[in-house]
C-alpha cells in the first residue's frame, strides 16, 4: 500500500489530550483560561504545560484513588482521574473494565471520551462482548470527539467480533465531522470482502466527499474488495484518477491495478494520462505500484512510462527505467533503444526513491547504472556473454538488437511461408485442386 502523511483518526493527539490536566491542582491557574471550547485549537498549549509541568502529578496516585476519583461530583476531577487511569498498564486496567464501561455514561463527554479510550488501550482480546456492545453505543453519542474514539477501540477487534457494528459504523460515513468519517472508513477495514461488499454504496459515496482524506480513505477501503466486485465499481474509481488532489489520484491507481488484466485494459488510456500529468511526488510512489502490475497490464502503460525518461528530475528518470526493467524480456526489446539513451546519463539519484538490493557504490546511484540493470533483463540472445561494464556496451548491445529483430523478421517471413504453402501438402486441400486443374490441362493439350 502507498503512504501519506495525511490525517490519521487513529492518533493519541485527540483535542481532550491538548488541554491541561493540571489546572485542577494548583489554584494560581485560571480554569476558564485552560479549559477552551472544544472547537479551539490547544496546539499553542502543549509547549507550555510541557514545560510547567515534566512530570505527571498523578503517575504516582494509587490505583483506588483513582477509581474513588472517578465518583467525585466535580467533572474537573472525573475526567483528569479518568485521564490518568488511560496511561496505566493495560493488563492492570483490564481488571478494572466494568468500572471504566460504568462512566461511558457519565454527563462530561470529557469523562466519556477518556473512558473509551481507556478501553481502546486495553491488550486485544481483553474488551469483554457485553463491554464492546457499550463502546458501540457511543457510536451516537452527541460529541463527535466521543464518537470518533468509539470507533477506534471498536478498530481493535477482530473482524468477526467487529462485523456485528457494520450497520452503526456505515451510518457514521456521514457524520458532519470529517475525522469521524475518516475513522469510519478505517474501521471498516479489517472487515473481509464480502462484509465490505454489501456496503460498498455507501464507500462509494464518499469518493465525492469534500475532504481529500476521506476520498483516499474511501478509495484505500474499497481496494479491500476481491477484483470481481470492485470490477463493478471500476467507473467511480477511474474518474478519482482526475482528483485535484495527488494523494487521491495515487490511491485510485493502487486500487485498480487490483483489476484483472482484461478489465483493467479500458481504463489504460486514463492511467496513462494520469501518469503523463504527475509530478515528482506522484510520480515516485505511483512508480512503485506500476511496479506490481502483471507484465501484459504494464505493457499498455509503457508510453506514459517512456515519456518519463526525458523529466528533468533525475529521480523521475531513474525510476522510470527501473518500472521498465519489470517488461518482459521481448516486450523490452522493443524499447530497448530509449533505455540504452540513458547510459549517457550520469545523474545521482537519492538511494531511497529506488529500492534495488544491487546498489552498492556510487556508479550504481546512477541512471546509468539503473539503466545496466535493466538491459540485463533483455533476451539471452542479445545479453550473452556481453560485459555490461565495457565502454562499447551500447554499440555492442546494439549490433545485437540489430540481429535478434532480424532473426524476429525472418521467422516471421518463414512462419507466414509456411502457412501460405500449407494447404499445398500432398494431402491438402489445395493441392488437390492443382492437381485437378493439370489434369484439366493435360486433357485439353491432348485434344489440341
Amino acid at each position: 500500500m502507498i503512504e501519506f502523511d495525511n490525517v490519521d483518526p487513529s492518533d493519541d493527539d485527540d483535542e481532550f489530550d491538548n488541554v491541561d490536566p493540571y489546572d485542577a491542582y494548583d489554584p494560581s491557574f485560571d480554569p476558564s483560561f485552560w479549559i477552551p471550547d472544544p472547537d479551539d485549537d490547544y496546539d499553542v498549549y502543549d509547549s507550555y504545560i510541557n514545560e510547567c509541568f515534566p512530570h505527571d502529578p498523578d503517575a504516582d496516585v494509587p490505583l483506588d484513588d483513582l477509581l474513588a476519583r472517578l465518583e467525585d461530583s466535580n467533572d474537573r476531577v472525573r475526567w483528569n482521574a479518568m485521564r490518568t487511569l488511560s496511561k496505566r498498564e493495560p493488563r492492570m486496567l483490564a481488571q478494572h473494565a466494568a468500572t471504566v464501561v460504568a462512566k461511558l455514561s457519565d454527563s462530561d463527554r470529557r469523562v466519556r471520551f477518556y473512558a473509551v479510550k481507556t478501553l481502546g488501550v486495553l491488550e486485544p482480546g481483553t474488551l469483554a462482548p457485553a463491554h464492546a456492545h457499550a463502546v458501540g453505543g457511543m457510536l451516537t453519542d452527541s460529541a463527535r470527539q466521543v464518537r470518533r474514539k468509539a470507533l477506534n477501540t471498536l478498530d481493535t477487534l477482530d473482524p468477526a467480533a467487529l462485523a456485528q457494528f457494520v450497520d452503526a459504523v456505515v451510518a457514521l460515513l456521514g457524520d458532519s465531522d470529517m475525522t469521524v468519517r475518516i475513522a469510519a472508513l478505517k474501521t471498516l477495514r479489517p472487515l473481509d470482502p464480502a462484509t465490505i461488499a454489501q456496503h460498498a454504496n455507501s464507500i462509494i459515496a464518499r469518493l465525492e466527499d469534500r475532504t481529500e482524506s476521506v476520498r483516499r480513505m474511501a478509495l484505500e477501503t474499497l481496494g479491500k474488495l476481491d477484483p470481481a466486485t470492485l470490477q463493478k465499481f471500476a467507473e467511480p474509481v477511474v474518474a478519482r484518477l482526475y482528483d485535484v488532489n495527488a494523494c487521491v489520484r495515487a490511491a485510485a491507481l493502487e486500487a485498480l491495478i487490483k483489476l484483472e488484466p482484461h478489465v483493467f485494459a479500458p481504463y489504460a488510456d486514463d492511467v496513462v494520462r494520469m501518469l503523463d500529468a504527475s509530478t515528482k511526488y506522484l510520480w515516485l510512489p505511483s512508480s512503485q505500484t506500476i511496479c506490481e502490475l502483471e507484465p501484459q497490464v504494464l505493457l499498455q502503460l509503457v508510453s506514459a512510462v517512456l515519456s518519463k525518461l526525458e523529466d528533468t528530475d533525475v529521480d523521475v528518470r531513474s525510476t522510470a527505467v527501473k518500472v521498465l526493467a519489470k517488461l518482459e524480456p521481448a516486450a523490452l526489446a522493443q524499447h530497448a533503444n530509449s533505455v540504452l539513451d540513458m547510459l549517457a546519463d550520469t545523474g545521482m539519484f537519492t538511494t531511497k526513491c529506488i529500492t534495488s538490493g544491487d546498489v552498492d557504490s556510487p556508479a550504481a546511484n546512477t541512471v546509468s547504472g539503473v539503466a545496466k540493470r535493466t538491459l540485463r533483463g533483455l533476451p539471452r540472445f542479445v545479453t550473452h556473454n556481453v560485459d555490461f561494464e565495457a565502454a562499447n556496451l551500447r554499440s555492442r548491445l546494439l549490433g545485437r538488437l540489430g540481429w535478434y529483430k532480424c532473426r524476429l523478421r525472418l521467422r516471421a517471413r518463414s512462419h507466414a511461408l509456411y502457412l501460405y504453402a500449407l494447404p499445398y501438402r500432398p494431402s491438402g486441400p489445395g493441392h488437390a485442386r492443382d492437381v485437378e486443374a493439370w489434369d484439366r490441362m493435360n486433357k485439353r493439350s491432348r485434344r489440341v
